[in-house]
C-alpha cells in the first residue's frame, strides 16, 4: 500500500472517498477496537486531505474533490456528508480533542474550522461552522502549489497552514 501511495498520491487524493470506501469494507472492524487505522495502513498517513482522530479512533474525515468532506464515525458506522467548499479539499486535520476540523482549498482560496459534536446518544451531530478565513492562494513564493498542503493544530483554538516554507497562524 505505501508504494502505491508514494507513486499515485494525487491520483488516490482525486479518489480519495472511493479509496476510503473500499478500504473500510475490506477491513475486519474488529481491527479498528486495536488498533488505529494509520497503524493498520501506515500509508494513508502521508495523504493530507484525510484526517483519523487518533485519540479515539473513532472519527475518519476525507476531503473530496467536490469540495465534500465525507465523516466517517467507525464506531456508529455512520457516515455523514459536509459541504465544506466551493473546490477540491486540499488538506484537513481534527483538533487533538476531536472537537475541531479544519479543512483547507486551494481552489477557492480558503481555511474552514468546524465544531464536532455528539449527542446525548453518542451520535455525531451536524457540525457547524465556527470561522473561515481567506487564505494562502497563488502568490506562495517558490513555485510551491496550495494542493501540497498541510494543516497542524496548536491546542484547540489555533492551526497552521503549512505549503512547502510557507507557514500561517490562524486564531479561531
Amino acid at each position: 500500500m505505501r508504494a502505491v501511495v508514494d507513486r499515485c498520491a494525487q491520483q488516490i487524493s482525486v479518489q480519495l472517498l472511493e479509496v476510503v470506501d473500499v478500504v473500510l469494507f475490506a477491513l475486519d472492524q474488529e481491527q479498528l477496537k486495536r488498533k488505529s487505522l494509520h497503524e493498520i495502513f501506515p500509508a494513508l498517513a502521508r495523504i493530507p486531505n484525510l484526517s483519523l482522530l487518533v485519540k479515539t479512533r473513532r472519527l475518519l474525515a476525507a476531503g473530496a474533490r467536490s469540495g465534500q468532506v465525507c465523516l466517517y464515525d467507525l464506531k456508529q458506522g455512520r457516515t455523514q456528508m459536509l459541504n465544506a467548499h466551493s473546490h477540491s479539499v486540499t488538506a484537513l486535520a481534527f483538533s487533538d480533542d476531536g472537537k475541531m476540523l479544519a479543512t483547507y482549498s486551494y481552489g477557492d482560496s480558503t481555511l474552514s474550522a468546524w465544531q464536532i459534536s455528539h449527542n446525548l446518544f453518542g451520535i455525531m451531530q451536524t457540525p457547524k461552522l465556527v470561522n473561515s478565513w481567506p487564505a494562502i492562494s497563488s502568490s506562495v513564493p517558490g513555485g510551491m502549489h496550495g494542493n501540497f498542503a498541510t494543516l497542524d493544530w496548536s491546542g484547540h483554538r489555533s492551526i497552521t497552514l503549512h505549503i512547502g516554507e510557507v507557514e500561517c497562524k490562524y486564531s479561531i
